[in-house]
């Protein structure tokens, strides 16, 4: 990108008044030399500049992250997983994007492996299953109350939820 982001954009929206009206921050992360240790003083730059300007209390979402290249992805997205889980202001991470060619976890569309995983993919699920909490216990005497499947045009009332297979995750209508 050009510019700075912080100087150009963040800067004046703080200034305006309008961050008070924030949750959260959310932060597009292509700069820092394409290595880890560069895009997370990028990102300690905007947290910098957060807490500067008396906004320290909210998280930082990356809403966007990744790289021109598999080799890349995958070896420096562990790291700035990494980075993310120590400093607790680091809300979430997101990758872009799904399929988008070099930059996508599957094959992109209109190619021949589209939809395949692609070496980012199993990066990014390995890093996740490796940082994942454990799963949430069910309450005592909360069994699931609606279907374990969800079939098209199919509904669920409120109060109702839906298990998976194995029990570890539960989706309650609310």
């Amino acid at each position: 990108s050009s510019g700075n982001e912080r100087r150009d954009w963040m800067e004046p929206i703080l200034a305006s008044g309008a961050g008070a009206y924030f949750d959260i921050i959310t932060h597009h992360q292509y700069d820092g030399n394409d290595n880890v240790s560069g895009r997370v003083a990028e990102i300690e730059a905007m947290r910098s500049l957060l807490v500067s300007k008396g906004h320290g209390d909210k998280p930082v979402w990356i809403t966007e992250i990744g790289w021109s290249n598999q080799s890349q992805a995958v070896q420096h997205l562990p790291g700035i997983m990494a980075a993310m889980n120590a400093r607790p202001w680091w809300g979430k991470t997101f990758w872009y994007d799904s399929h988008g060619g070099a930059w996508g976890l599957l094959g992109p569309d209109g190619a021949a492996n589209r939809g395949q995983p692609l070496a980012s993919f199993f990066t990014y699920r390995d890093v996740i299953a490796a940082s994942a909490a454990p799963p949430p216990t069910q309450p005592p005497g909360r069994a699931p109350t609606g279907p374990g499947i969800l079939t098209a045009n199919g509904t669920l009332k409120p109060g109702e939820q839906l298990a998976s297979s194995d029990g570890r995750f539960v989706l309650v209508y609310q």
